[in-house]
């Protein structure tokens, strides 16, 4: 029979051999202590680290969605159906030109029996002699019918800028109103001028962005500096014969005319990174344009001179 003695020398020489004693699990205790004080300071580190990504991604989408706005552009229906007819003209396979160069355009028809396309009255009075005016429903491209609204073919002759250029820089304004003094200029040139009443509302206009009551004759000699024009090259012409006259009447600057389209000329002005003063526009700035411009800080103003 084993008596309780015997147990319990037999379980404290089992727990001798198996379990450390005294100093020793004094040891192990410590140790174990230490690796678990680093591993607690590690997972308090990596949550201080996650919690404060949270925070810094929490504040960077609160700023997004306060910092930026959502702008809805609206095209035209028109503009989308003449874009798509445009492409649609100028992708046909029996079409063998399509040139922002008007002069060139005349030149292929006048060479074509068979030729036909679309440009300013100006370009076919220059050409007249090998060229022939269509009609439109029956009614001739007569200045008549033009100013009179018959004819269906015609599109205004239109200039661009923004009061912010206006203010900034004199000399955009002086030319503008020079423009807008001078239009016979664009009868000689070929085209029809604006009537005298669209005028007068539109110096009233530059007036307005000015500051003044009402625009005096423009002196061209009072004023330097440099207007960079670009746009289209129906009214290429007309701007850069202008231009000359305003150089010869004193202005002591100079005066850059770029034919690079309608479309062109807006997109280099709405950018905002170029230094164009000036649009010529040979349709109505499209909703997109304006809101660009808007987006550039640029509020445009617009000027008829003719058809």
């Amino acid at each position: 029979m084993i008596d309780n003695e015997y147990v319990r020398k037999s379980v404290q020489r089992d727990l001798s051999d198996y379990y450390p004693q005294g100093e020793e699990i004094n040891a192990q205790v410590s140790s174990r202590q230490q690796r678990g004080k680093l591993f607690f300071f590690v997972f308090l580190s990596a949550t201080i680290i996650a919690i404060i990504a949270l925070l810094v991604l929490l504040i960077t989408i609160i700023n997004q969605s306060f910092g930026l706005v959502a702008e809805q552009v609206v095209i035209p229906e028109s503009k989308l159906v003449n874009d798509f007819n445009k492409s649609r003209l100028t992708r046909a396979t029996n079409v063998l030109m399509s040139s922002e160069d008007d002069q060139l355009l005349a030149e292929a028809i006048g060479d074509d029996p068979d030729g036909a396309g679309l440009f300013g009255y100006a370009v076919y009075s220059r050409n007249q002699d090998r060229l022939k005016a269509l009609s439109v429903d029956g009614v001739a491209p007569t200045e008549e019918n033009v100013l009179g609204g018959e004819y269906r073919g015609t599109r205004p002759l239109l200039l661009y800028s923004a009061d912010e250029i206006i203010i900034q820089k004199p000399e955009v304004g002086a030319f503008l109103s020079y423009y807008l003094q001078n239009l016979d200029l664009v009868s000689e040139v070929g085209y029809f001028a604006a009537d005298a009443s669209a005028l007068s509302d539109q110096q009233a206009a530059i007036a307005a962005a000015l500051g003044v009551d009402r625009l005096e004759k423009v002196d061209p000699s009072a004023f330097d500096g440099e207007i960079k024009i670009a746009g289209s090259s129906t009214i290429y012409p007309i701007t850069v014969a202008m231009a000359e006259r305003f150089k010869e009447e004193g202005f002591r600057g100079e005066i850059v005319v770029q034919n690079s389209g309608t479309g062109g000329g807006f997109a280099e002005f709405c950018a905002g990174q170029t230094d164009v003063d000036v649009v010529e526009a040979s349709r109505p700035a499209a909703t997109f344009e304006f809101e660009a411009c808007r987006a550039a800080n640029l509020t445009l103003s617009e000027f008829l001179i003719g058809s």
